[in-house]
């Protein structure tokens, strides 16, 4: 790691030094701050016992162990404290102060227990807020403390402060008989260390640093680069409001979804293509003129949306950044977002975004309209497939929110029709009523097929249950005939002994042979023979498209056939298709 800093020496406050761990965290006055942008603590159990391993084969050969670099800045001094902002080495230093809890708190030494409270936990000089030695950022911060001040009864049992402390307890208990605590602790003390100070008073290259320096280790993802790039800022009082907006952030669209979030809100403002490995550097370049709080202000906005479109959860935030979640009744918008979803639309969520920041507040129908617009755009391009990567609807998409921002597409179902049914290529050509019949008529993906069957179904204005899980696909004819079992008999008689297997190839996949189902009556009727499901489909089905072919007496080829013709003719005039294939009173108007 080292390497790394060789081109940042100009940013030292001195040259590197090897230093004892007892010199580095030691000293009456001297305190670590872990900053808001660092990531929490992580440390694994595994990587708990590497180091327990390592320390305890030290002691055993009585030589040195050496625990890596720290690296840090000065951020204040005064006659109580001096406090250090600690850039790498947070890990380490926070599973070894776990490690010198445990031992302090397994041993019956008082004199002991003394020495690692006043040389390595406390500060005994400095305020309340600044009592211990180390102290963590506001997410691990609590169940710290509450571990260094051994107030356990109340702590997180989860977390993995109180896990790895709970584990050095189990492995210091298993292993008294072997060591000598005292001697192990003066094991500790010699372990070797690195420490570099850096310059406090250039705050992007420490930045810079930061990000060379966790390039080499456990590599960070978009989205702790991210937080890292917005909360770094040498004034202390202005880092932790950006955190406040950071992890509201994080509590609207989930920690986990942080780095999608950001891919989409970068593109949403780019209009290009971002690849996993590049939002980080995409996200900089585009926002390098914005202020950090400008940007996170701008993000928190859409974040609300966000939400909505990816959960369906309306959620509101105060001026501390407090969060609430608020009741979000829009029933159609959200099956139709549900809809979308199903069918596989990641790359319209920017565009998406646009539009909800646009039309959500003001004009709700106008947004549910477009929507629906989008849908059925969808529905059409993943039955057809007209391109098999991704290329040629991104940059369809990313076109049109461009058009939208310069004012050269309005945001209307006029406008967005006229865009979706242009194209540049094959690729990216809104499917014609033709290429979308004909791939009704064959083989289609089954969950293309119920995001299309239930949109037919919703558009004739019948109601019908929420789009979810319960929603399911059946094949009528099944996609598996097993000749061992009964109801595979049945179907290979029902079809023809020497044609069956050809007419599965055939029928089993196209719109002819599907019908929607509840998840409870598809597990029933199953692969089970026609008479059966239809006697289940005619009582329990919840839409009249299923009801209807429940009618049928046979299920054969011809059967699938004439439903094939039949249905295709009759979703293609529901299912909106480009402007070159609309007739008066054919589809919804579009003025």
């Amino acid at each position: 790691m080292y390497d790394v800093m060789k081109s940042e020496l100009i940013n030292l406050d001195g040259p590197p030094n090897g230093v004892l761990l007892k010199d580095l965290l030691g000293g009456v006055n001297k305190i670590f701050e872990i900053p808001l942008f660092q990531r929490n603590y992580n440390w694994t159990v595994d990587n708990c016992k590497e180091l327990y391993d390592d320390i305890i084969r030290s002691y055993e050969l009585n030589s040195s162990h050496f625990i890596g670099i720290f690296i840090h800045y000065n951020s204040s001094a005064s006659s109580l404290k001096t406090s250090y902002v600690l850039i790498d080495g947070q890990q380490r230093l926070t599973t070894i102060m776990l490690l010198l809890c445990a031992i302090r708190d397994v041993t019956d030494n008082k004199k002991l227990k003394e020495e690692i409270d006043k040389n390595f936990i406390y500060n005994t000089n400095a305020n309340i807020k600044f009592r211990f030695k180390l102290k963590q950022n506001n997410y691990d911060n609590d169940n710290f403390e509450k571990v260094l001040g051994n107030k356990i009864e109340s702590i997180q049992t989860k977390s993995k402060i109180y896990i790895n402390y709970s584990k050095f307890i189990t492995w210091l208990s298993e292993d008294s008989n072997k060591i000598d605590l005292e001697k192990l602790l003066e094991s500790i003390k010699r372990m070797e260390a690195v420490e570099i100070i850096l310059r406090s008073n250039n705050i992007e290259n420490v930045q810079q640093i930061f990000e060379k320096i966790n390039s080499t280790g456990q590599p960070l993802n978009a989205a702790d680069l991210i937080r890292n790039y917005l909360l770094f800022t040498g004034n202390m009082r202005e880092q932790q409001e950006l955190y406040n907006m950071w992890t509201c952030i994080e509590r609207i669209v989930g920690v986990n979804n942080i780095t999608q979030f950001v891919k989409s809100y970068t593109i949403r403002y780019s209009y290009e293509i971002i690849t996993s490995r590049n939002i980080y550097s995409d996200f900089k370049k585009q926002f390098k003129s914005w202020s950090h709080k400008k940007i996170l202000n701008d993000m928190l906005r859409y974040a609300v949306y966000y939400a909505i479109i990816e959960e369906n959860t309306y959620y509101k935030y105060d001026s501390e950044y407090n969060v609430t979640v608020e009741n979000n009744d829009d029933k159609h918008i959200n099956n139709t977002l549900k809809m979308l979803d199903a069918l596989g639309t990641d790359d319209l969520i920017p565009l998406f975004m646009i539009m909800f920041d646009e039309l959500y507040k003001n004009n709700k129908n106008k947004l549910d309209e477009i929507l629906e617009l989008i849908l059925e755009f969808m529905i059409r391009y993943r039955v057809v497939q007209p391109s098999t990567g991704g290329g040629a609807l991104q940059a369809k998409i990313y076109g049109i929110m461009k058009a939208i921002d310069d004012k050269s597409c309005p945001l209307t179902v006029k406008g967005i029709y006229a865009k979706l049914s242009s194209y540049d290529s094959d690729a990216s050509r809104y499917p014609t009523d033709n290429q979308f019949m004909a791939h009704l008529k064959e083989n289609m993906l089954a969950k293309n097929g119920r995001v299309l069957l239930y949109q037919f179904a919703r558009r004739r204005n019948y109601e019908i249950m929420d789009f979810d899980q319960n929603v399911t696909l059946e094949h009528l004819m099944p996609q598996t005939i097993d000749p061992a079992k009964k109801e595979g008999k049945w179907w290979i008689n029902n079809l023809g002994k020497s044609k069956y297997k050809e007419i599965q190839e055939k029928y089993t996949d196209c719109i002819g042979n599907y019908a929607l189902l509840t998840r409870a009556l598809n597990a029933s009727i199953s692969n089970g023979p026609w008479p059966n499901k239809r006697k289940e489909m005619q009582v329990k089905a919840f839409d009249s498209e299923t009801r209807k072919v429940a009618e049928e007496s046979r299920w054969n080829a011809n059967s699938i056939k004439e439903r094939n013709d039949k249905l295709s003719n009759e979703i293609r005039q529901y299912i909106t298709g480009p402007k070159s294939d609309i007739k008066n009173g054919n589809k919804w108007l579009i003025n």
